[in-house]
């Protein structure tokens, strides 16, 4: 089998993603989820986003405190959380899921966060520890003071040594690199790669198949990820031609 098993409309929308000055992890996210529901309108997604926004800008006018506003908004008032029963759901995964059910996994609740900050002038990255994902809000343009916010968990604060130990708690070594904001390539696939868990788990092929080729599509010279795209290809033909 080598027909593309992504919808046509994902891809287009995730080639113009990948065409933004800077790429847009945002817009990457509608994309990887408009496979999932290829009637998605993505202007209703950034209508709610500007919701959000003109919230967080309301509180700005009388507290000029970005942390605050943000964690007000979202997880007081609207009450995002981490998905804990249900981790491995993959609407946890796909933005239009996560902004309708307010819950998902840590890399898309993280990336709500940061393109609220952004769009309200703060400066916000996503930084991809091992084992969890967080966002950081910097509180001077030199990025020295940073806080370290955990989206999945109410939007807590986290120390440096907090992060050192959910590293740790993932049996990797500490490394200060880690808390370097991670690029939107990067970061993209990493929501691509918690899909494909996702999918392999419920031993979903055609959707898995379908999560490989968006990831081959954006890191095409990854010979592991080829190599089980046609594993997995040869295995979905197998069993269509048993079930024929």
């Amino acid at each position: 089998m080598t027909t593309t098993l992504t919808h046509p409309l994902a891809l287009e929308r995730l080639a113009d993603a990948t065409r933004m000055t800077p790429f847009s992890v945002f817009h990457a996210a509608i994309a990887i989820a408009t496979h999932a529901r290829p009637t998605l309108k993505p202007q209703l997604l950034h209508d709610q986003m500007d919701r959000y926004v003109r919230d967080v800008q309301h509180l700005l006018k009388h507290n000029n405190a970005h942390a605050p506003s943000l964690r007000h908004v979202l997880f007081d008032r609207y009450g995002f959380y981490g998905s804990r029963q249900q981790y491995q759901d993959p609407r946890n995964s796909y933005i239009d899921q996560v902004l309708t059910r307010r819950t998902g996994l840590p890399i898309l609740l993280t990336l709500i966060y940061v393109e609220i900050a952004r769009r309200v002038g703060a400066s916000a990255h996503g930084i991809g520890l091992p084992g969890h994902f967080i966002a950081g809000l910097d509180l001077a343009a030199d990025s020295h003071q940073r806080l370290y916010i955990d989206c999945f968990n109410h939007g807590a604060v986290l120390s440096v040594d907090d992060c050192r130990r959910t590293a740790q708690s993932a049996g990797t070594p500490w490394h200060e690199d880690f808390l370097q904001p991670l690029q939107p390539l990067p970061w993209t696939l990493r929501i691509l790669g918690n899909l494909r868990q996702a999918y392999l788990e419920q031993n979903d092929l055609p959707n898995t198949i379908a999560v490989l080729e968006q990831l081959l599509f954006l890191d095409p010279a990854n010979p592991a990820r080829q190599a089980e795209l046609q594993t997995l290809r040869t295995a979905l033909d197998r069993h269509i031609a048993r079930n024929n």
